[in-house]
């Protein structure tokens, strides 16, 4: 009877998670900033700088993350209409703070880009669970994965800041079986996620 009661609380809660998730999926929000200068710029080739992480969730040693964060947020912006470039621009680790385009100035940003990018994307890493083979830990319950990041877009021809806004991306734990042998499925879903809800207030491309 305390087993079905117990297992009865974890579908309960593992429900309105999941309700949780889908209704907040679908309730519009704007960008944490947008220019007013955004539709007159008339952006059509999209250059997407490396991904930079914060300094207590580097990328784990395991898993080579950026080039699927990279991979996804390419398919995602190309869903906008948008041209893409994956810009291979050397940066600084993002304990010098002051060298992460996170955080720099748009002039120096745009600096030494390729004159056929209109803007480019800069993508940081916040934090991550679920990656550290320490934390797959198929007994807990809920995101089997979730990262967090921030964007910006930032114009290369007179830069400034076009827009910039935050985003979540989450795996769901599928069960103990599928989550010990499913882990690359989850994590390509996971960073899918993020970049869906990082760009979903980033206006598509105008004609």
């Amino acid at each position: 009877m305390k087993k079905h009661l117990i297992r009865g609380k974890i579908i309960l809660i593992y429900g309105l998670s999941l309700f949780l998730l889908i209704s907040c999926a679908g309730v519009p929000k704007d960008p944490q900033h947008i220019s007013p200068a955004f539709a007159e710029k008339a952006l059509v080739t999209l250059g997407i700088m490396p991904v930079t992480y914060d300094a207590r969730y580097a990328e784990p040693l395991d898993v080579r993350l950026s080039p699927i964060i990279l991979r996804n947020t390419e398919k995602m912006l190309q869903a906008k209409g948008y041209r893409t470039q994956i810009l291979s621009t050397p940066v600084v680790t993002s304990r010098d703070i002051q060298s992460d385009p996170i955080m720099m100035e748009p002039s120096r940003v745009a600096q030494d880009i390729p004159a056929d990018i209109d803007a480019v994307v800069a993508i940081h890493i916040i934090s991550h669970f679920g990656l550290d083979i320490t934390e797959r830990q198929p007994e807990i319950l809920g995101p089997s994965i979730s990262l967090n990041g921030t964007a910006r877009l930032i114009s290369v021809n007179n830069p400034e800041e076009l827009w910039r806004d935050k985003g979540r991306g989450t795996s769901l734990l599928k069960g103990r079986f599928l989550r010990r042998t499913q882990f690359w499925i989850e994590l390509n879903e996971a960073t899918r996620s993020l970049a869906d809800n990082l760009f979903a207030t980033l206006p598509a491309k105008t004609d």
